[in-house]
């Protein structure tokens, strides 16, 4: 039982070690490297929970056999809930996990046995079935997260594109009417022009008038 717990202790610790050098290399920069590792050190896990079905089976005490049995359950159904992301890593930590006492309880031959490798065999099952429909809740939440994303960050464009149009069309817009407004100015000022340009050639013509009358009035005289 001694070597068992060393060598659970010491999967996990090299467990747990695996996770702060990966934290470390965030983000990864080989992720399939990263998958295989965490992929052995979970069945290497799993093989060791398993081996507990063997080296702490002991016949004759049904007390202790099922004890075993709930903890290996237990264990599975927290890899259940906990690795539902990674099925097929699942289904082979869950068989590893309780295909040697299942097949502990099968060879012991009596019914009571037999019972027990059959609730372990569908609880096993039952697991995995489970695992599989969270699997597929999480997958269906991360698309329709990643839609959302999506839509937001398409909706977020299409309000910047239409906050630059507005910004561009009032822009134009202050442009012509500042264009327009000197046009105006300059037209006025024309017309001013212009009126003072009458006004000066009806003077001159009305001068030049009063100097013709003066010459006919002298041409008389």
């Amino acid at each position: 039982m001694v070597t068992w717990l060393l060598s659970l202790w010491l999967i996990s610790g090299l467990r747990l070690l695996l996770y702060r050098l990966y934290l470390q290399d965030s983000p990864p920069a080989d992720l399939n490297r990263w998958r295989q590792l965490f992929l052995v050190g979970m069945l290497a896990a799993g093989a060791a929970w398993g081996s507990a079905g063997v080296f702490l089976f002991i016949p004759n005490a049904p007390a202790q056999q099922v004890f075993m049995a709930f903890v290996l359950g237990g264990v599975s159904a927290g890899a259940s809930a906990s690795l539902a992301a990674l099925q097929n890593p699942l289904r082979v930590f869950i068989f590893l996990a309780l295909t040697p006492i299942t097949l502990k309880f099968f060879l012991a031959g009596d019914t009571i046995s037999r019972s027990m490798g059959m609730m372990l065999l569908l609880f096993g099952t039952s697991w995995i079935y489970i695992s599989a429909k969270i699997h597929q809740i999480l997958r269906s939440s991360l698309l329709l997260q990643l839609k959302n994303q999506e839509e937001m960050e398409s909706r977020k464009k299409a309000e910047e594109g239409l906050t630059k149009y507005k910004n561009n069309l009032e822009r134009l817009v202050l442009e012509r009417t500042r264009a327009l407004s000197r046009s105006n100015d300059e037209l006025f000022q024309e017309i001013l022009e212009r009126k003072k340009a009458e006004e000066e050639k009806n003077r001159m013509l009305s001068q030049m008038l009063n100097i013709q009358k003066m010459e006919a009035i002298g041409t008389l005289a």
